[in-house]
């Protein structure tokens, strides 16, 4: 299974990437970031960090497409960040590059995620499929109808779509899928909130994942050492004027 955060679709970039490269902080370097930021943090919160890395995955990723409310985005993102979810894909509606994540409801969850923004439905899956993913898009339409979620081989890389909270999923999304699931109901409501289904169907199968493959996360060390770097300067207060300050105390300003 390939990166997915190497997709080219503009994914929202937490890190200091368009900090300046060479010396004296050589910032371009790995770990460079995390080395000369991590004396502004307290070491436990460094370590949680290192914790949450430890568990984080990239087998089960997520997308989301023509979500209309920003709180049900932002409820989304925070169930990602809760069940160490580290990549969300989001196609936005029609006209609208982005929708913005309410921080009231992520309470900031964004920050810790890897999160692709792409342009069209069939861009989306494109860039899933070359990732290495299997996409898996919840369906309510009784024509064929679809797997339940708790029947997928959780031994495969996939991406669970989600449709919006009025329509569901796009005719395109629907064509271009590789299977169709829906979440097992057993009362008289026939479907759930998509923050709700979500957090579901993402809890589920990341309980199943752990059961089968263990507790431990699937990110190497070099994509662990690249998300600390963005994490610590996501979270160091003024991170980017402290950053040009040290380099003007080791003798060359950035």
């Amino acid at each position: 299974m390939n990166d997915p955060s190497t997709c080219d679709d503009g994914h929202r970039r937490l890190d200091p990437s368009d900090l300046p490269a060479g010396p004296p902080l050589h910032l371009e370097r790995p770990g460079a970031c995390a080395r000369h930021l991590s004396p502004f943090l307290e070491p436990r919160r460094i370590e949680r960090m290192s914790d949450v890395l430890g568990r984080r995955t990239r087998q089960l990723t997520a997308l989301i497409e023509h979500v209309h409310d920003p709180h049900n985005l932002a409820a989304c993102v925070r169930s990602c960040d809760a069940f160490g979810i580290q990549d969300l894909h989001i196609v936005p509606q029609a006209g609208a590059r982005r929708v913005m994540v309410g921080r009231d409801v992520s309470r900031g969850a964004d920050r810790w995620l890897t999160v692709h923004y792409h342009d069209s439905t069939d861009r989306a899956v494109d860039a899933l499929h070359a990732a290495g993913y299997r996409v898996a898009a919840t369906d309510l339409d009784d024509n064929a109808p679809p797997t339940s979620i708790t029947e997928l081989s959780i031994r495969e890389p996939w991406c669970i779509a989600f449709g919006n909270e009025h329509d569901g999923i796009s005719d395109t999304l629907r064509r271009r899928a590789d299977l169709r699931v829906h979440i097992p109901m057993v009362g008289f409501v026939e479907s759930l909130n998509i923050s709700v289904a979500f957090a579901v169907a993402m809890s589920h199968l990341r309980l199943r994942r752990d059961a089968a493959l263990g507790e431990a996360g699937d990110l190497d060390a070099a994509a662990r050492t690249d998300l600390l770097d963005r994490w610590i300067f996501a979270d160091v207060p003024r991170a980017r004027a402290i950053l040009e300050v040290v380099a003007e105390r080791l003798g060359a300003a950035p």
